[in-house]
């Protein structure tokens, strides 16, 4: 009865005040859940597109609602070729995407039910789960192009034909077998692969692929290495999936190398929407990755990344929705995604080292900061004109040659240090931006400067020393100097 009152309390304050239960914004049609929380209906009258943005908050008559429901049959047969739903929508209800042309999707890690047929008729060849879904209702991703699903350990129930008439080959599960139907796979002849991690409950099953009952297989899940989530991709490398489950935090360090069960792998890709809307602020990526993979950081808070010269592939929407500023693509990469670094407002610059290859010129769009792009002088392909979305940015060469040798112009022995003062040598077209020294006697010493003088510290007094410097630029380091002639650290006289 409580209930009841509570319902009817806020239907007449929306009478009262004038607000009204189904409104349209920006071309698309409303209906109010509560006084927070709205439902997005579909297009509003007369709006015939089909890529749709779907915002997380919307405002009416005063008052600011999260959408947090996509609503029955919302864009039913509305022949939709993209979406993309924000991360405020928990509920994608039935029919909501029935019969479109989507080829892709983007499921936020908000959503936790995904009800009967919502995706059923498309075109889907891929799509991600996220972890916060619980439940998969009947034939939500019937008649698709998926060739793989991964299905998280937050879900709990799966009804029949969720995956009916797909172009599967494999499935993987990460939990325990929940109440699950076995005909979810229902045809789809070529899925011969079924996987769940050992140690997980109600395993194994047999599940119906309209042809056969595939068997599924034990593998080794590698759910949390020091905060981090892995899966297995052979015998010697590994993929981390993200953070592992309870870990919030903001700073990653990526390892090189996990060891599992005694056998250490080698950390050679970041998966799919690995690290989607963490907030990271700051990763370090180590330089045994190779591919980093779509979507694998996007929408976070990272205002600098290095991406190291063993990437190769870099992923469709990768970087995008951060807050980078400048960004160096390394030689070694062959492969960059379309949208790779969009909406990164604040990036004004962006370097390519190496020859331009099957590069999307859309890759920086809607960047409207972005003035400088430059290529090294010798490389191929180039010059290229990117796309800012408000602009064309033509790129620009410059030398990429480390420099050459600086000279060593003074020692200065101290207490336990040298100040060396050195003149740089060319800087081959690319500023000077470093120096280090390098002093060797009964120990090996080094410090590094931005500018000339350098100072090293640590020296023993009384012991007889030699040094050498580099120099570095953003096409590397330098050769060392000629070696110094001898110095001896000395300490301050007896009572000083």
């Amino acid at each position: 009865m409580k209930m009841k009152l509570t319902v009817l309390a806020f239907f007449t304050s929306m009478v009262l005040t004038g607000q009204v239960l189904a409104f349209d914004v920006g071309g698309l049609s409303y209906s109010v859940i509560n006084a927070t929380d709205v439902e997005v209906k579909g297009r509003a009258s007369g709006n015939t597109a089909t890529d749709i943005v779907i915002p997380d908050t919307v405002e009416d008559s005063g008052t600011t609602y999260s959408v947090t429901t996509i609503g029955g049959e919302a864009f039913y047969e509305n022949e939709l070729t993209s979406v993309i739903i924000p991360d405020s929508v928990t509920t994608i209800e039935s029919y909501a995407f029935f019969r479109n042309e989507l080829t892709s999707v983007i499921i936020p890690d908000s959503v936790t039910t995904i009800e009967a047929q919502a995706f059923y008729d498309n075109a889907l060849t891929s799509v991600i789960i996220p972890g916060s879904v619980t439940t998969i209702e009947n034939s939500a991703f019937s008649i698709n192009a998926l060739t793989s699903v991964i299905i998280p350990d937050s879900v709990t129930t799966i009804e029949n034909s969720a995956f009916y008439g797909n172009a599967l080959t494999s499935a993987a599960f990460e939990g325990d077998f929940g109440a699950f139907m076995l005909d979810m796979f229902y045809d789809n002849p070529t899925l011969a692969t079924i996987t769940y991690c050992n140690g997980t409950a109600g395993w194994p099953q047999d599940f119906n692929n309209g042809s056969t009952n595939v068997v599924t297989t034990p593998i080794n899940c590698l759910s949390n290495i020091d905060g981090l989530s892995y899966s297995v991709i052979n015998a010697t490398d590994v993929e981390v999936t993200g953070r592992a489950s309870g870990n919030t935090a903001t700073v990653i360090v990526i390892p090189d190398t996990v060891v599992f069960s005694g056998t250490t792998y080698s950390v050679t890709t970041i998966g799919y929407r690995a690290f989607f809307n963490n907030a990271l602020t700051s990763v370090i990526i180590p330089d045994s990755v190779t591919t980093i993979g779509n979507l694998a950081f996007y929408n976070n808070a990272l205002t600098s990344v290095i991406i190291p010269g063993s990437v190769t592939t870099i992923g469709d929407f990768s970087f995008s929705i951060n807050a980078l500023t400048s960004v160096i693509i390394p030689d070694s990469v062959t492969t960059i995604g379309d949208n790779a670094f969009i909406f990164n407002n604040a990036l004004t610059s962006a370097a390519f080292e190496g020859d331009f290859l099957s590069f999307s010129l859309t890759i920086f769009q809607n960047n409207p900061a972005l003035a400088t792009i430059t290529y090294c002088d010798g490389t191929t392909g180039w010059p290229q004109g990117f796309n800012t979305g408000s602009t064309t940015v033509v790129t620009a060469p410059i030398g990429c040659l480390p420099p050459d040798a600086p000279t060593i112009d003074s020692i200065v022995a101290g207490d336990g240090q040298a100040v060396i003062t050195v003149t740089p040598g060319a800087d081959n077209g690319s500023p000077i931006t470093g120096y280090t020294a390098y002093c060797f006697g009964d120990t090996f010493n080094l410090d590094a400067s931005p500018a000339s003088p350098i100072t090293v510290s640590g020296l023993t007094n009384g012991v007889s020393y030699a040094c050498a410097v580099t120099a570095a630029n953003d096409g590397g380091t330098s050769p060392p100097s000629a070696v110094s002639a001898p110095f001896t650290p000395v300490g301050p006289p007896p009572g000083c």
